[in-house]
């Protein structure tokens, strides 16, 4: 009831506040800016880090955004003395949740659940990653609670047909954004960093993240008779033969454009894979294995797939030795990869979010189809 002004429909459709005190106060009042909280990962910044990062940021100029970041799970032993202290963080931030609209969790997150009005939506990039230790053994534990959650997203349509396949009913695909500004790189900016670290006079070959299954090990005994600079990206030294760096992002992105080839050579089911799709909008041709959603961004994009390492030297040397060859990847795979803004991004993640977080159970969001409207912007 309204005793003090009428309801009226505009010709859009929308109701409005005719008349009256009412009308006037919230036709001044402040548009309400729901309550968002995002719990990711810390130390992350490539990867799924980096897209967990950027729900937060594109989430920030129309919600309240509270971000809570969990500090566990390091393969180390100060990293499983720190592992309870960060679930009673993620479990007192979940606590505190129950003010908002919506939590948006990583995967880790969801081992815990705390009841209260929130809906919940859990962020899967990919699974099977790691098949040794305890995160394996519960990673299956995880898997069963997302039947409980609003809505799951992931990032690829491998990952979304997979995922349904497996039970999920409310799977959502949002694509990786990226700020294209970032790779107008000059040149004289390209060959500073060169010559800062070595890597002139000789093509140079970027093999990628050096961390398990990434293939960086497997990739260098394939390509290590080549004359070129071998790179990984590292904070340690793990190859006596390859240059292990660890860069800011800056000096991340000029490495890409530096680079002859990329090789991404993971040896799991990738959900996407940032680097080969930055090194497309870097216009540097990638030679990758096409695991998981990775091949969809290959083949879209007009790149290598390279299904075993046994003919990744002739596909690498092949692209050494024809300038033209590279230059016609390096055109294909930006006129791909360029789709990918951080605006059509962030316009998904809106809508997700506001479809969610009006949804009066969790059970509603059963009644449309979610793969209509938000997949792909």
């Amino acid at each position: 009831m309204n005793p003090t002004g009428t309801v009226a429909i505009d010709p859009d459709g929308q109701a409005v506040l005719e008349s009256g005190p009412s009308a006037e106060v919230q036709k001044n009042a402040a548009p309400v800016r729901p309550k968002v909280l995002v719990v990711t990962l810390r130390g992350d910044p490539s990867g799924g880090g980096a897209y967990e990062t950027m729900v937060a940021e594109c989430l920030a100029s129309r919600c309240e955004v509270v971000r809570h970041e969990l500090s566990f799970g390091q393969a180390s032993v100060l990293g499983c003395l720190k592992a309870p202290l960060g679930l009673a963080r993620m479990l007192a931030a979940q606590v505190h949740s129950r003010d908002c609209a919506v939590v948006i969790k990583t995967f880790d997150a969801a081992a815990l659940n705390v009841g209260g009005p929130a809906r919940a939506i859990v962020m899967l990039h990919h699974l099977g990653s790691r098949q040794k230790g305890l995160y394996s053994q519960i990673e299956r534990h995880i898997f069963h609670r997302l039947r409980r959650v609003n809505a799951v997203v992931t990032v690829s349509e491998y990952w979304r047909r997979r995922l349904r396949a497996e039970g999920l009913t409310k799977v959502w695909k949002v694509y990786n954004g990226f700020r294209l500004e970032e790779f107008a790189i000059p040149s004289a900016a390209v060959e500073s960093f060169k010559r800062r670290y070595g890597l002139t006079g000789k093509p140079i070959v970027y093999l990628g993240s050096h961390q398990e299954k990434k293939g960086v090990d497997e990739s260098f005994a394939a390509l290590q008779d080549l004359d070129v600079h071998f790179v990984a990206s590292s904070s340690v030294r793990r190859h006596p033969s390859i240059k292990c760096l660890c860069l800011n992002r800056p000096e991340y992105l000029c490495l890409l454009r530096a680079a002859t080839v990329v090789v991404t050579m993971s040896q799991f089911d990738e959900g996407w894979c940032r680097i080969a799709h930055e090194a497309m909008l870097s216009g540097t041709p990638a030679v990758g294995s096409g695991r998981g959603g990775m091949r969809e961004l290959l083949e879209s994009g007009g790149q290598i797939v390279c299904q075993d390492f046994r003919s990744l030297r002739s596909a690498v040397e092949n692209l050494l030795c024809h300038e033209e060859r590279r230059a016609e990847l390096g055109r294909a795979g930006y006129d791909y990869a360029k789709q990918f803004t951080y605006e059509r991004f962030e316009r998904a993640w809106t809508r997700l979010v506001d479809e969610v977080g009006r949804r009066p159970s969790d059970n509603s969001l059963t009644r449309r189809n979610p793969q209509q409207g938000l997949i792909s912007n």
